[in-house]
């Protein structure tokens, strides 16, 4: 059972949506170094619901490829908020795949064929054991994956994830879902960038959730293998059908 006071901020290493900050942090019992997740909550609904990014990583820990969880702690603050805190492992950022990208980019060093290989193999098998157990990530991006020493991906930050269910053997049974639009837009699918930008729907698009997941994933590998921004390649018009991609 971890609480605030169990936890020495070291660094900040990073911080986005939701009021969120995320720390590297040492728990004082044990001296274990860990990175802790912030997130400021305004009542007690928002608590429950940025809570689901624990329990949707706790149904997953038996996945090599995805990032480590301990635990979790919320409190009330002073000005009548509530602050969580998830626990996971820490991971270098020197290792994570935006740091890389820019400096791969930088270089113009590209990745080989085999370590492109090994990356988009991992990363598409974590993909379908998320969906064997009904979760699909919804926010694909560089910036929540890491390389590990060994080539394969490790998968991060589950705030935006979901569960859904369906009968992968039923080919008649209906696999889309109206779900709320989540993820960066330069990795959405067609069909959710279409209802986000173009339609001005900002909340909900019908669609199939994991395939939007394994379309963010083919972007990621393109600009690893391309070193070139996919901002744009999911505007799929008359004019623009995709073209960019082939």
């Amino acid at each position: 059972m971890f609480r605030k006071q169990d936890f020495k901020k070291l660094d900040l290493l990073g911080s986005g949506k939701k009021h969120t900050k995320i720390y590297k942090v040492q728990h004082i019992p044990t001296n274990k170094i860990y990175a802790l997740k912030e997130i400021e909550a305004k009542n007690l609904e928002k608590l429950n619901e940025y809570k689901e990014e624990a329990v949707q990583l706790s149904k997953v820990q038996n996945l090599p490829n995805i990032i480590k969880f301990y635990g979790y702690y919320f409190y009330e603050t002073m000005y009548n908020t509530f602050r969580l805190g998830i626990v996971t492992e820490y991971m270098d950022h020197n290792w994570n795949l935006e740091n890389l990208y820019r400096k791969k980019k930088k270089m113009n060093h590209y990745w080989s064929e085999e370590e492109l290989r090994t990356f988009l193999f991992s990363l598409i098998s974590t993909c379908s054991a998320l969906q064997q157990r009904g979760i699909c990530h919804r926010d694909i991006k560089p910036a929540n994956l890491f390389m590990l020493p060994n080539g394969e991906a490790k998968l991060i930050d589950f705030g935006e994830s979901k569960d859904y269910v369906y009968d992968i053997g039923d080919a008649d049974k209906e696999t889309y879902t109206m779900a709320t639009i989540r993820g960066t837009p330069q990795y959405l699918s067609p069909i959710l960038w279409k209802a986000h930008v173009i339609d001005g729907n900002s909340r909900y698009a019908k669609h199939n959730i994991y395939k939007s997941d394994v379309f963010s994933a083919g972007l990621v590998v393109y600009q690893l293998a391309s070193l070139k921004e996919v901002t744009g390649f999911n505007n799929r018009t008359p004019e623009n059908d995709g073209e960019e991609l082939v």
